[in-house]
């Protein structure tokens, strides 16, 4: 965005103060319509940017623009917890670049170890999430999942979902289930990825009744996940997720229910890239993902074009401050250590 130099502010008067508060409250404008969009991680550029240049342009917002700050919270805490290196102890080493590796550290006031998984995946990036997105058909692919179903869709990008974790022995120990709650994050313009956000569903907040607990069932407190899908310039996808569960799995130790977390995400990862490279293929004419693609058409064809509209490098240009193909302008400037400084990290509601 360019901004009159010095002097002309001071040539211009009046008017050319209103011009400057004019910018920012385009600023405002698009961080709000990138915050509709799900495009979180833009908008809190923005955000930062208005309260860091033009404090009272962002007081006349600041209810709305609270909000985007909240739900940037949550994003930028689940990309940090995917990048910090701190403390990671890698488990599982890949035999090969792009192989699937895991790490393990100890969560603070638990026994059970937050998990790290990476992986570059050989499947587009659209089929990747339409296996994420259709969340009854779960138990099509991941081989320990019971049964799972949706319960609200209350955005084009949130779902509120519910799934039973099978347990062999049952006797034993019980099936585990969760409500969870989740969201993706468009950053396709200028991050390169897609980030999707779980966490525990809150009755209250989400208005959305939780189903009942089956026999021999323990319900799983998810504290929080995140998974980061990045589009590769040969057509696959990198996979990074993590995230920290209790199971509340008294009758075992902490160290064989590590193990056994460690072995689930290598094999989930192996038939999640599996699944969806059959999808893509569409070979298969009883499909049923394929068939939910066109029941859902509309958004499927979004995706589809949110996908396709990524251009390897093109944030790099971006921080320039050239016009994105939306019309609006990249937030990429609007990031320079504005928000970092003030501690806006920590778990809060999505």
């Amino acid at each position: 965005l360019h901004m009159a130099p010095a002097d002309q502010n001071e040539a211009g008067g009046g008017g050319a103060a209103l011009c400057g508060d004019d910018v920012f409250e385009k600023m405002v404008a698009d961080c709000l319509s990138f915050a509709e969009d799900d495009k979180i991680l833009q908008a809190s550029r923005l955000e930062k940017r208005v309260e860091r240049e033009a404090p009272h342009v962002h007081a006349r917002h600041l209810a709305a623009l609270e909000k985007v700050r909240a739900e940037a919270k949550v994003v930028e805490f689940g990309e940090k917890f995917l990048t910090d290196e701190a403390g990671w102890t890698c488990v599982r080493e890949g035999k090969h670049t792009g192989d699937v590796r895991v790490w393990h550290r100890p969560e603070e006031g638990s026994d059970i170890h937050a998990l790290k998984v990476m992986a570059d995946v050989d499947a587009p990036l659209e089929y990747m999430l339409v296996l994420v997105n259709e969340v009854t058909l779960f138990a099509e692919w991941l081989p320990f999942m019971g049964a799972a179903d949706l319960l609200a869709r209350p955005s084009r990008c949130t779902r509120v979902a519910w799934w039973r974790m099978w347990s062999p022995a049952a006797l034993v120990i019980h099936h585990r289930d969760a409500c969870i709650r989740g969201r993706a994050i468009d950053g396709l313009d200028e991050d390169d990825c897609v980030l999707i956000l779980i966490q525990d569903s809150d009755e209250t907040r989400d208005a959305v009744p939780h189903p009942a607990l089956l026999p021999r069932t323990t319900r799983i407190a998810i504290t929080h996940a995140t998974v980061k899908l990045e589009p590769l310039p040969g057509g696959g996808t990198r996979v990074i997720a993590g995230g920290a569960v209790d199971p509340f799995i008294k009758r075992m130790p902490p160290w064989l229910i590590n193990w056994i977390a460690t072995k689930v995400c290598y094999v989930g990862m192996l038939m999640w890239e599996r699944k969806a490279k059959i999808v893509a293929e569409g070979k298969d004419k009883k499909c049923a993902h394929r068939a939910r693609m066109e029941q859902d058409k509309d958004f499927y064809d979004w995706v589809k074009k949110r996908v396709a509209s990524w251009v390897p490098g093109r944030h790099h240009a971006g921080k320039s401050g050239h016009a994105s193909e939306s019309g609006h302008v990249s937030t990429h400037e609007a990031s320079q250590d504005a928000g970092r400084e003030d501690g806006r990290d920590g778990r809060v509601p999505i």
